[in-house]
């Protein structure tokens, strides 16, 4: 509910300021598509209840898409979010090797000793059971899901990044050897550090995949 809270007054102020340009009034199609079929299909629900509190949680990914469309002016703001959604990423990954390396057993074992915690936290245990990790997920099949779009995410991440860096590298240092001809040393070092780290970082996302056993996210 706080979220919320703090969300609609944001929405109010982020789409209200200033002229929405045509790109912006074109990509507010998307969102706009996607919950009047959500709202259609809720209205045909098994649990209203649940529906309602989905329908809500994608108001609000909706909200944060347009937000996100309209505050992205430059390649500088997109870096930060980036930067920041990469250290989001690396806290997960860590989170659910931990869990894998014998912080989910430390947790079973834990409940076992306090049953009472158990009873106060019953969807904890029902992760903890089993021994597919949820690193700081509420279930596997949920960090399935951010990995099976977070991969691609990279990938697209450092490809940009690539090519970004090769379109601005026009002035590659050279030197003259004894026979008078010059060799060329493009400065592509910071590619491959990033393509090494988004290859690292893919390879550690899938392992958390294996090892959250999610169907879905295969």
């Amino acid at each position: 509910t706080f979220f919320y809270v703090l969300l609609v007054p944001l929405a109010l102020m982020g789409l209200g300021a200033g002229k929405w340009t045509s790109d912006e009034r074109r990509m507010a199609w998307f969102p706009i598509f996607f919950l009047m079929i959500q709202g259609l299909a809720s209205s045909y629900s098994v649990d209203p209840r649940a529906s309602g509190f989905t329908l809500w949680l994608f108001f609000s990914l909706g909200a944060g898409f347009l937000l996100g469309a309209r505050a992205l002016k430059n390649e500088f703001d997109l870096q930060w979010i980036g930067l920041a959604w990469v250290a989001g990423s690396l806290l997960i990954v860590e989170n659910g090797i931990t869990q894998a390396m014998g912080g989910l057993e430390a947790t079973r074992q834990l409940l076992y000793r306090h049953p009472e915690m158990a009873a106060l936290r019953p969807e904890l245990w029902h992760n903890v059971e089993s021994d597919r990790i949820f690193a700081t997920f509420v279930t596997p099949n949920a960090l399935g899901g951010y990995i099976a779009a977070a991969v691609f995410a990279v990938a697209a991440w450092a490809a940009t990044v690539w090519k970004r860096d090769e379109a601005q590298d026009q002035n590659p240092k050279s030197v003259i050897s004894h026979q008078s001809s010059v060799i060329h040393f493009p400065s592509d070092w910071r590619n491959v550090a990033v393509l090494s780290f988004a290859v690292a970082l893919i390879m550690m996302l899938l392992s958390c995949l294996w090892l959250s056993q999610s169907k879905g996210g295969y």
